[in-house]
């Protein structure tokens, strides 16, 4: 029997040591689980309205520019932004690292790889917390080949405010090691340890994301169901009065228009305030569409149509028609052949369009712009068409128009499956030919592109046009049909980024001399050369 009350004691005394293993143990849970609650929470989100930090610039291969972050605090963590780039000729890497350096830890893994030519986007989040307390900023990194490149800040994260210090518990963990428990005097069974209470994770403050911030579409998808019949039968308007071509055209000077309540200065940052972009373009803000779901045929001479959203392919057959204030989308399918959103190709029609959008909802290698002739484009904002226009005759006016961002294929089936040969305006015969005061922009072959395919082209004018991209912005070829004669091209701006570095104007040394030139600048500085051409 003392054998037996022997092992019965140390039994009992073990007890206590195994609950206050226990009473430890519980203790040291719940704060590994309030420590992972606190880590959860070390950062709060916060997110901005989108700031171009980098905006529309031109970065050489390995050159870098280094910006502030506007409104971020300098305890920010980290930041986030969007990476655009576009019109490299061959691949590149845009890296953004934090702080006035682009060391080669951040550059071996850069935020975007540009495709060639085209448009690439891509988010990134930048560790901003080495920068030791310093005023917030990034150096922007391209490194194979020059590119336009955009860079917006989206948000940061701040550290979260220190949880508050918690109250001593009466089951506080030892603060000298754990202390061997004295074995009662008796044999006695002790009371069972009380099992400690639970403590709540300390609470903190939930991050707060403030909502992003997103572009608002041009204008509300319109919910008025579809006319049943063409509204050309409504009564037309007055046309406005516009500026008519003549040999010695004027450029609006600098803060007017042909529409001055409509005219804002664009955002564009590095063109002339003067010239058209975003917001003096297209359908004016606050203009409701009327949905027009199918193709439209315009029959009815001197007819107008106004407030449209059309998505599919318009075809005109009178003559003075007039579209204002409207959008055209072409349609969900591409069509079996190649074909103009608008198409004025008829002789005897004409259309006059203004303060519009005409681009691809559904952008397909068979889709242009306008093909035609006897059209005038006023304060239009075309894009994601392979050509704006296809010109196959006489009286075009272009003015107040930006025209950019052309689609563009590597495998275009129209060219043999090499790639697309997209351009502003690609001319193949006609005379009265205008250009004023646009944005050129956008393509990978020309802005202006003369053929000469179908006959002469003849009295063309140039004039007070910002004019960029394309291998060389403007191309004239002669083929079979001779020298362009009397052909004016005069003060336009030409920005850097064409596949033939400082190409901006090329021409056969026969037009050269026949060529009415004067004024014509870089965006960068300094006169543009006529380059020669076959």
């Amino acid at each position: 029997m003392a054998t037996h009350r022997m092992d019965i004691r140390h039994e009992r005394s073990a007890r206590p040591v195994i609950a206050w293993l226990m009473v430890v143990l519980s203790v040291l849970l719940i704060g590994v689980l309030s420590n992972a609650s606190s880590a959860a929470a070390e950062e709060m989100s916060v997110t901005v309205a989108p700031t171009k930090v980098v905006d529309y610039e031109v970065l050489s291969p390995r050159e870098s520019a280094t910006v502030a972050l506007p409104g971020v605090p300098a305890n920010a963590t980290s930041a986030t932004f969007e990476v655009w780039a576009r019109y490299a000729w061959r691949s590149t890497k845009i890296s953004v690292c934090a702080g006035a350096t682009a060391p080669s830890s951040c550059t071996s893994n850069p935020a975007l790889v540009t495709p060639v030519q085209s448009a690439g986007t891509a988010q990134t989040k930048v560790d901003l917390t080495g920068l030791g307390g310093a005023t917030p900023a990034v150096t922007v990194y391209n490194q194979l080949a020059s590119a336009r490149v955009t860079v917006t800040l989206l948000g940061y994260t701040l550290p979260a405010a220190p949880a508050p210090t918690p109250t001593s518990s009466s089951e506080a963990a030892p603060t000298s090691g754990p202390v061997e428990p004295t074995a009662p005097a008796e044999p006695t069974a002790p009371a069972e340890p009380t099992a400690p209470a639970e403590r709540a994770p300390t609470a903190t403050a939930t991050p707060t994301t403030l909502p992003p911030a997103t572009e608002p579409p041009a204008t509300a998808p319109s919910t008025t169901a579809p006319p049943t019949s063409p509204p050309a039968t409504t009564p037309p308007p007055t046309v406005p009065s516009l500026p008519a071509p003549s040999t010695s055209p004027t450029v609006p000077p600098a803060g007017t228009s042909t529409d001055k309540a409509h005219w804002q200065p664009p955002m564009v940052t590095g063109l002339d305030p003067r010239w058209p972009g975003p917001s003096n373009t297209g359908v004016p803000a606050g203009t409701q569409l009327t949905v027009w779901d199918g193709p439209l045929t315009i029959t009815e001479a001197d007819a107008h149509i106004d407030g449209l959203e059309i998505r599919g392919l318009v075809t005109i057959k009178a003559p003075n028609v007039l579209i204002t204030n409207s959008r055209i989308l072409g349609p969900a399918t591409p069509p079996p052949a190649d074909r103009g959103l608008i198409q004025v190709a008829d002789a005897g029609v004409s259309v006059t369009v203004q303060d519009s959008e005409v681009f691809a909802q559904y952008p397909s290698y068979r889709l242009r712009g306008v093909i035609g002739k006897n059209f005038t484009l006023i304060r239009v904002n075309m894009h994601h068409v392979i050509d704006q226009m296809i010109i196959t005759g006489d009286n075009v006016l272009v003015q107040d128009s930006w025209l950019h961002d052309n689609t563009y294929y590597l495998q275009d089936p129209n060219y043999n499956n090499t790639p697309s040969h997209d351009d502003n305006a690609q001319i193949s015969i006609g005379k009265n030919l205008r250009f004023l005061h646009n944005t050129m922009q956008g393509t990978h072959n020309a802005a202006i592109q003369i053929t000469q395919d179908r006959g002469p082209v003849t009295d063309i004018v140039v004039q007070g046009n910002f004019i960029d991209n394309g291998a060389c912005s403007i191309n004239i070829a002669e083929k079979s049909y001779g020298p362009i004669k009397g052909m004016t091209i005069k003060d336009n701006v030409f920005g850097n980024n064409t596949w033939v570095k400082n190409c901006g104007i090329l021409s056969p040394p026969t037009t050269t001399p026949l060529l009415s030139l004067g004024n014509n600048t870089w965006l960068s500085g300094g006169p543009v050369a006529v380059s020669r051409g076959a």
